[in-house]
């Protein structure tokens, strides 16, 4: 066990008729004791400092660890989320795309429609052309007996129609 600096004041030498001088001893043992006192008492701060220390770096080490974990977290988070994003964005080009699809269809079938009209609407005024000239040339013809057929006459109607007027 080590000594302390109270081990050291008290210790106690027994007197001899030829031994050391007992005033020097006295002095020696005052002094040593003063100056192991206060490299004990330094030595008990340094100890306590190390514990101090030692308990700071737990702390420390937990706290790292902690942020490591945090860090490993937010990462997966981080890969989650731009796992996320990127599903989201595929699915909205194959919306976009998809309705870019529909839209065009529609078109091409409204374009498809209105030139089914618009054919059915050449053929039918071209019908109501072919009729209103068949009953023109068919009232010429009533007008005018000596007139030469409705075919002659379509074929050559602008001579018929100044032959009627002159």
């Amino acid at each position: 066990m080590p000594l302390t600096p109270v081990d050291l004041q008290s210790v106690q030498f027994r007197k001899s008729w030829r031994g050391y001088c007992c005033d020097q001893v006295d002095s020696f043992l005052h002094k040593a004791t003063r100056d192991y006192e206060l490299v004990y008492k330094e030595n008990l701060e340094l100890k306590e400092n190390v514990s101090n220390i030692h308990a700071l770096l737990d702390t420390y080490r937990q706290m790292e660890d902690t942020l490591k974990n945090t860090l490993i977290l937010a990462q997966k988070s981080a890969d989650e989320i731009r796992k996320l994003a990127d599903q989201e964005a595929e699915l909205i080009i194959r919306e976009a795309k998809s309705q870019a699809e529909n839209t065009k269809a529609s078109a091409a079938a409204q374009v498809e429609e209105r030139m089914r009209k618009y054919e059915e609407m050449v053929n039918r005024a071209e019908a109501f052309r072919a009729n209103m000239r068949g009953f023109l040339l068919a009232q010429l013809d009533l007008w005018d007996p000596g007139r030469q057929s409705c075919q002659e006459a379509a074929a050559g109607r602008s001579s018929c129609l100044t032959d009627s007027n002159g």
